[in-house]
């Protein structure tokens, strides 16, 4: 993968594009599934626990998420004609990943669900509740999920559901809440995918975007135990006051679930979950741990300070600059040249009609920081390619970017005030663009001093 950093010179951006491309490579869903499943004699191993091949009926494969296209076609590879029959909803059909016809490829909605997302899943229930015991499922999990495929409870409407996934989107709420809500308005989520598969013995494998690596908010957990109960999910509601805008259905459903009138997520200790295995096969690490080796071995100093930031975008930014003019001014922290690193998964308030995502902003709050600073730089882009509803991954700062904007007549306060980050950083060129990665393991935070 090549980032054209046409903010930078040409001698920093093949080093930018070297780390960058280090990270993506160690976060390769083909690879992590192709390092999870093994075949020796007649011993199928999937992540350490062994199945006869010879006693199992069929093997099928299901998938959900942003990552599902290359972590199918890493299971094709190890297993081949072995694979009965699968079905696998992406957001994206991606090309140059060959997946055979007996698998079928559906297209869900993201982030905010559509019809495409409730047929989606119809196609999915449907399919595992027609396997058996004497079968096993490898089901492939990864972030986007949650959105993908979607099976709301009766009364709840999709236009009800987008309605309210939108509100929650735009009020801040970290994914963990977002996701506690989802998993007690929708069938599928909070272990409800299990339960469809019954006693088929099901293999997860999982590539997290969840901070800390929980399953059970993965894709909102579809194949795991839940923690959280409805109680949970309407204090959250209360948390944000939105109590009087979500549509009544909704209120409904949760308001029965707390009165007991609708059974809870799946738990710890149900019998179905005896069956069923989830396993994490790649997270945000490995993509800063490569980061980390690919700079020291460009000469760089590095740090790497967490793979747990969260907070508001912009602030979160704020503080990134300061700690980068800190280096650069005082070098208290590290030598130059140096660089530090960082994942996580930030929020926005949105209170503007603009457009942009959580990297953007973060961009945004950190160029007033280091404005007038020599030799700096800051990036943050998400692993999947898309921040927010844009076709950028993300965006580059360095001490210029803020007089480069006054000498283009942009009033970044104008745009700051309408989340309109987009539209404020494509005409400095600093948007970073991948395209569709086909990976998803959260943000990624890059502060450098040359």
């Amino acid at each position: 993968m090549k980032v054209d950093f046409t903010h930078v010179n040409n001698k920093r951006r093949k080093i930018l594009n070297a780390i960058i491309r280090s990270s993506f490579e160690a976060i390769d869903p083909y690879e992590s599934v192709l390092n999870s499943i093994e075949i020796e004699g007649d011993w199928l191993l999937i992540c350490g626990n062994k199945y006869n091949l010879q006693q199992l009926h069929r093997i099928f494969l299901t998938g959900l998420g942003k990552a599902v296209v290359p972590m199918a076609a890493g299971v094709v590879e190890k297993l081949g004609g072995r694979i009965h029959s699968g079905i696998i909803i992406s957001k994206h059909q991606i090309k140059e990943w060959d997946i055979p016809n007996n698998i079928k490829l559906l297209i869900g909605s993201h982030p905010i669900p559509s019809k495409q997302s409730i047929t989606s899943a119809k196609e999915l229930i449907n399919f595992v509740e027609k396997t058996n015991a004497s079968d096993l499922i490898i089901n492939l999990i990864s972030g986007g999920g949650s959105a993908l495929v979607s099976q709301p409870i009766t009364p709840i409407t999709i236009e009800d559901l987008g309605i309210f996934t939108k509100l929650l989107l735009e009020s801040g709420a970290k994914i963990q809440e977002i996701n506690t809500i989802r998993k007690h308005i929708d069938e599928i989520k909070g272990g409800g995918l299990a339960k469809k598969a019954g006693s088929t013995p099901m293999e997860s494998l999982i590539i997290s975007d969840v901070l800390g690596d929980d399953i059970s908010m993965i894709a909102s957990g579809p194949t795991s135990a839940d923690h959280t109960t409805f109680n949970n999910a309407w204090e959250i509601i209360e948390k944000y006051g939105i109590e009087g805008k979500i549509p009544e259905s909704i209120v409904q459903t949760l308001t029965d679930g707390v009165k007991g009138k609708i059974d809870e997520t799946l738990k710890t200790g149900d019998e179905i979950l005896k069956s069923k295995h989830n396993h994490v096969i790649c997270s945000l690490s490995e993509g800063i741990k490569s980061a980390q080796k690919t700079a020291r071995s460009l000469g760089f100093k590095t740090q790497v300070i967490s793979s747990c930031v969260v907070g508001e975008a912009r602030e979160v930014g704020k503080v990134f600059g300061t700690i980068l003019k800190s280096i650069v001014t005082t070098d208290l922290v590290l030598p130059r040249p140096c660089i530090i690193i960082a994942g996580g998964e930030t929020t926005v308030t949105v209170t503007g009609k603009g457009k942009g995502g959580r990297n953007q902003e973060i961009a945004f709050g950190a160029m007033t920081t280091i404005q007038g600073v020599e030799d700096c730089a800051v990036i943050a882009l998400a692993t999947d390619g898309e921040d927010g509803p844009t076709d950028a991954a993300g965006a580059i700062v360095t001490g210029s970017t803020l007089s480069e904007a006054e000498t283009l007549g942009l009033n970044p306060d104008l745009y700051g005030s309408k989340n309109d980050t987009y539209a404020f950083f494509d005409q400095l060129n600093c948007l970073i663009r991948t395209g569709s990665t086909g990976t998803n393991v959260n943000d990624l935070f890059f502060l450098l001093a040359f």
